[in-house]
């Protein structure tokens, strides 16, 4: 028997496992490990059968193993697609239990509301009936209203155009008047500046006047000071003429002094 499985080893292929794991180039692919523990015929040996031998069982039982977690997912599979198929037909039963009734539901509402239409028809029909009286009378008085409306707005729009026309003639006479004042403004402008050179005209012959009258009066006072010293050196020149002559021409210096003050007080 094992010389039989030693005679199939080079026939047999491990199955492949496959594995979590980086992904490495084919071309740097390792070489399958039992290339090396297979040699030729002639060259097989106790220990190599023996290792191949537990090389093969380790690959069974990895086999064993796998198959043994495929049928568990499996299993589990098929009592995960067994439980999603009840619980969809349990809700599946539930919405048309439910769509059944909210439809009933739905239809005593429709009932209800379409009661409730009627009678608010009712009402309204009624109330309709009810208030043409008072919208014909509305009417009339709106025709009414908008009768006068219209009477106001004409009278208004004439009032409006006739105080227009007098706007715009009070602005005509608006524009000459201020034409006038302006105008007047300027003449009361050429007379005011004429006031105001002939009132500096005034101050200044004023001026000179005052100045001129000052003049005099110190010219009058500057001659009468000169006349009475003058008319001092001469009594006192006299005076001394006479002292020198005598005193038999007394009497004629008095007699010119007489003279002098009369002559003095017809220049003043």
């Amino acid at each position: 028997m094992a010389l039989d499985i030693l005679a199939m080893a080079p026939l047999y292929q491990a199955p492949a496992i496959t594995r979590i794991g980086p992904k490495t180039d084919p071309s740097k692919r390792p070489a399958d490990p039992l290339k090396p523990l297979v040699p030729s015929r002639t060259k097989l040996t106790t220990i190599e059968a023996k290792r191949i031998m537990s090389i093969l069982d380790e690959a069974i039982n990895k086999v064993e193993k796998e198959n043994f977690v495929i049928q568990e997912l499996k299993n589990h599979l098929h009592q995960v697609l067994k439980f999603s198929e009840n619980s969809l037909l349990r809700t599946k039963q539930e919405a048309e239990k439910q769509q059944k009734a909210d439809f009933r539901a739905s239809q005593a509402r429709v009932a209800k509301i379409q009661q409730e239409i009627l009678q608010l028809q009712s009402q309204f029909y009624n109330l309709v009936m009810e208030n043409r009286e008072a919208e014909q009378a509305l009417r009339k008085k709106k025709y009414k209203v908008e009768t006068e409306i219209e009477n106001w707005i004409q009278k208004y729009d004439t009032e409006m155009g006739e105080k227009q026309e007098e706007l715009e003639d009070l602005e005509a006479v608006h524009k000459e008047e201020k034409i006038a004042l302006e105008e007047l403004k300027r003449r009361h402008k050429v007379l005011v500046e004429e006031f105001v050179q002939i009132r500096e005209e005034r101050e200044i012959n004023s001026k000179k006047r005052m100045e001129a009258e000052q003049e005099m009066v110190r010219m009058v006072r500057a001659a009468t000071l000169i006349q009475a010293f003058w008319k001092g050196y001469l009594v006192r020149s006299l005076l001394r003429s006479k002292k020198k002559r005598g005193k038999g021409k007394a009497k004629g210096k008095e007699k010119g002094k007489q003279k002098g003050k009369e002559k003095g007080k017809g220049k003043k």
